[in-house]
């Protein structure tokens, strides 16, 4: 029994050996190298269905641990955490903070906690432009500048009479010279190069007086973005600070009809009171349309909307502010658009008025969001209310 009884003392001997000398490892390390890892973030702001990085570093550390309003979260053991958009409620606002994991002779011990990172969860509607981390930038005020394609492949662009209703309006490409052109049936066209800048102006009060009679820009070949204020079409240099539309029906009915936009969400069409039949059809059967513009209006008029982005290819809908339905304003709006899959609308009454709603999101995706107001009781599902199959949320 004097073999085994002098192994054991041997192997106890070997262990508290160890443990002294990892004991005095680890405070020597922990009093200079176990330090709280640096940080930083892609942005402190973040909008609707996005996301933040937050990244962490700190010299000999093995893991991470985060911190989400100082309680533990999984994720982000390499360093970096993907934080994704939540709905805000009571506080938008949450905090972050990372804790580096040290592993010395075989044992781990943890940082303090860095230095805490905000991330604000905007508002769904909420347009930002946030570039660099952490250094938000004030984003380009496009109602200053005259409604512009900003072309992206080259070919032309055609102004086009249908039902022989011709408008005269001026362009310029780049920093050319200002050029009238008349629409006429068989339309006439503009030749661009890539990364040429369009300008339109006008001092017409309507660019249509039907469904059919009216001037567009259906019939070119170059594909752009549509950016700037649509107002310099009806008033000319005096467009800036211009949110009336005029006393006409009809304004800008077709006007992008079956043309090659690729995004409009640079677009401004800053009226708030709307006229009847203003933005009727505006982007109908605009197949390669990704990005609808933001839409103000907070008093709607008859089928001022009506099948505007018919056929479209956006997957969000522009946030809907207007609380009082009329009739015909949405109808037929989203008709078509096969990828749409979120839509906020804050209507709260005139939901028995004729043909508010008819058809307005028939063949939209078979799954998606629908943002409403908590007051609004008044929904019905399917294609005239809020689509079959989607989640509601308030």
């Amino acid at each position: 029994m004097i073999a085994p009884m002098m192994n054991i003392k041997k192997l106890m001997t070997a262990a508290l050996a160890f443990m002294v000398t990892a004991s005095a490892h680890l405070s020597s390390y922990a009093a200079g190298d176990v330090t709280a890892p640096e940080v930083s973030q892609s942005a402190t702001r973040v909008y609707a269905r996005k996301a933040v990085t937050l990244m962490a570093s700190a010299e000999g550390a093995t893991s991470y641990h985060w911190l989400k309003n100082r309680e533990p979260i999984e994720g982000g053991t390499n360093g970096t955490l993907t934080v994704n958009w939540r709905r805000p409620k009571n506080d938008p606002i949450d905090t972050y903070q990372a804790v580096a994991v040290y592993t010395i002779d075989g044992l781990t011990t943890n940082s303090e906690a860095s230095a805490e990172m905000t991330v604000e969860n905007l508002p769904m509607g909420t347009v930002v432009s946030i570039v660099g981390s952490m250094h938000p930038v004030p984003p380009h005020d496009y109602s200053g500048d005259y409604l512009t394609f900003r072309i992206l492949t080259p070919g032309t662009i055609c102004w086009k009479a249908f039902g022989n209703l011709t408008k005269t309006i001026e362009y310029k490409i780049n920093n050319g010279e200002w050029t009238p052109i008349t629409s006429t049936s068989g339309g006439v066209t503009i030749p661009v190069a890539k990364d040429d800048r369009v300008r339109f102006r006008g001092s017409n009060t309507a660019y249509a007086t039907s469904r059919s009679a009216y001037s567009g820009f259906e019939g070119g070949t170059a594909t752009y973005d549509i950016e700037g204020n649509i107002m310099s079409l009806l008033y000319g240099d005096n467009f800036a600070e211009s949110t009336t539309l005029p006393n006409s029906s009809y304004i800008f009915c077709s006007l992008f009809k079956k043309t090659p936009v690729i995004s409009a969400e640079n677009l401004i069409l800053p009226a708030t009171t709307l006229k009847d039949y203003c933005y009727r059809a505006l982007f109908s059967c605009c197949t390669t349309l990704t990005k609808a513009p933001v839409l103000p209006a907070t008093t709607l008029a008859k089928g001022c909307y009506w099948y505007m982005l018919e056929q479209c290819a956006i997957t969000e809908a522009p946030v809907l502010n207007a609380t009082t339905l009329v009739n015909e304003c949405y109808g037929h709006m989203f008709t078509g658009c096969g990828l749409l899959n979120t839509i906020t609308c804050l209507a709260t009454s005139g939901f028995n008025t004729s043909k508010c709603l008819e058809g307005w999101v028939e063949n939209v995706s078979g799954d998606g969001a629908f943002l409403k107001a908590g007051s609004a009781s008044s929904w019905t599902t399917g294609i005239n209310g809020i689509p079959s199959g989607w989640i509601v949320c308030e």
